[in-house]
C-alpha cells in the first residue's frame, strides 16, 4: 500500500477549483472539479484522443534531402588525374 499524507475526511465544506489531468496512451483526460461548500460541486470533464505521430520525415524534406545528396555527389567524389 502506497503512503498518504491526507490526514481526515472531508466535511463538504472545502471551496475551490482543483484540475485533474490523466494522460494515458491514446487519450489525454482533464476534469475541473470546483467545490462550492455545503457539500455542492460541478464536474467539467473532457476527453482529447492523441493523434499518433508519424515518426518519417514528411516527404517535401525528404527529396529535398535526396536532390541534395545526389546535386553534392559529384563534388565529393575523388578525381582523377587525367
Amino acid at each position: 500500500m502506497l503512503p498518504t499524507y491526507v490526514f481526515g475526511w472531508p466535511t463538504g465544506q472545502e471551496k475551490g477549483s482543483y484540475l485533474a489531468v490523466d494522460l494515458g496512451g491514446t487519450n489525454l483526460r482533464v476534469c475541473l472539479v470546483e467545490l462550492e461548500g455545503d457539500s455542492k460541486f460541478e464536474v467539467t470533464q473532457t476527453k482529447y484522443r492523441l493523434c499518433v505521430i508519424d515518426p518519417r520525415p514528411p516527404l517535401p524534406f525528404v527529396l529535398a534531402e535526396r536532390l541534395a545528396d545526389a546535386r553534392l555527389a559529384p563534388l565529393a567524389a575523388p578525381r582523377s588525374r587525367s
